[in-house]
């Protein structure tokens, strides 16, 4: 049966987040206490999925042993529906059944080449190696998974969903991740580039 972990808001004060959600802290803990599993997956709400995603990933990635973490979609990034469309989608979802996801209209994907985070399937063993995600460093609308994206890539190169194809549609949104987010993670990438050429060098 499926296991189900509810972190409240009123966890953010624990972090001094103020009224931000701390989501890499929710991410964290829902692994530390769900059922140990050789495979997590960590899935934003906002990427749909066709219905038999689960099933599809389990036939056709996860019994790879070479495998150590993926993004799991094709193109190296989701199909992007317009706004018309997500507005419709968030009205209509919980009262009748879902659009027919491939036949919706997408905007151009101006996403750069990879889109890291929004959804990644990773090892237990590799998610605990690389310290899981960053609740110091990330809390409301940030780039934690994106960290992680990268963190996971120092290890191993990122895999993606690409043959057989699985197609996941991004719901619209124009948020942007605030520029101190940003400059905190390539702050970050930085040092660990600067650690791992040291180290390769002796």
């Amino acid at each position: 049966a499926p296991e189900y972990i509810f972190l409240t808001q009123s966890a953010a004060r624990m972090t001094g987040c103020g009224s931000q959600f701390p989501k890499s802290l929710a991410y964290n803990i829902g692994f530390l206490l769900a059922h140990p599993a050789e495979w997590n997956m960590f899935h934003d709400v906002d990427v749909l999925v066709p219905e038999d995603f689960f099933q599809l990933l389990h036939r056709s990635y996860l019994n790879r042993p070479e495998l150590l973490w993926l993004q799991p979609y094709a193109d190296r990034s989701p199909q992007m529906l317009t706004n018309e469309t997500t507005v419709r989608i968030q009205a209509g979802a919980a009262r009748q059944p879902l659009f027919d996801l491939s036949s919706l209209p997408l905007v151009k994907n101006e996403l750069p080449d990879v889109s890291p985070g929004g959804s990644i399937v990773v090892r237990r063993e590799l998610f605990q190696r690389v310290g899981g995600y960053d609740p110091e460093l990330f809390f409301g609308y940030a780039p934690e998974d994106s960290m992680l994206w990268w963190k996971l890539s120092y290890v191993a190169a990122p895999q993606f969903a690409s043959e057989p194809a699985v197609f996941v549609w991004h719901m619209f949104h124009d948020k942007q991740v605030p520029k101190r987010h940003v400059d905190r993670m390539f702050s970050q990438l930085d040092y660990m580039n600067a650690v791992v050429i040291q180290f390769r060098n002796g």
